[in-house]
């Protein structure tokens, strides 16, 4: 067995939208790909001779405008709510599988931390916010060198994209 302790860096975007309109920001801008389209283009690409280029199409024709698309979500609202605890949260498993393949290709291990995660909440203040773990932070525990420098290309657009979304610095 190996143990690896690695730190990871957790980043947090505030706004003044309400958390009802940053949902509806990120929903907007992420494609869903819970409705089988992604699954369909990759079993339709597997029988394509040119298999690499018709996925990549595929996948860019599904991404929403910030080229990322969402594969799976819960809502932690409804879900707390049966618990008496009264909190606004969703959180979104997501990513680009042409982003992720450009690690992959480097360590199989990134396989375990792709897609990505992301939260938005309200807090206790009323203020609604995006928290995610920065990709080079995940990756950076592979060593490897490759991976690095796809997760930090990574890392700025995922803060570009949070900034744009809650129109706010870091």
């Amino acid at each position: 067995m190996t143990i690896n302790d690695h730190v990871i860096r957790y980043q947090e975007h505030a706004t003044e939208k309400t958390y009802e309109e940053l949902v509806a920001a990120f929903e907007a801008a992420v494609a869903d790909a819970e409705s089988g389209e992604f699954a369909r283009a990759f079993e339709a690409a597997k029988h394509d001779a040119n298999s690499r280029e018709s996925w990549e199409a595929a996948c860019r024709e599904l991404f929403g405008p910030s080229g990322f698309m969402h594969v799976f979500s819960i809502d932690h609202t409804e879900m707390l709510r049966w618990y008496g605890v009264p909190v606004k949260a969703k959180m979104w498993i997501y990513g680009s599988p042409i982003l992720a393949a450009t690690m992959l290709v480097h360590d199989i291990r990134v396989g375990g931390r792709v897609p990505l995660q992301i939260l938005i909440y309200e807090a206790d203040n009323g203020e609604a916010r995006i928290g995610y773990d920065l990709p080079s932070t995940i990756m950076g525990r592979f060593g490897n060198a490759d991976v690095n420098a796809a997760a930090l290309e990574l890392d700025t657009k995922l803060v570009a994209f949070a900034t744009e979304l809650t129109d706010s610095g870091v």
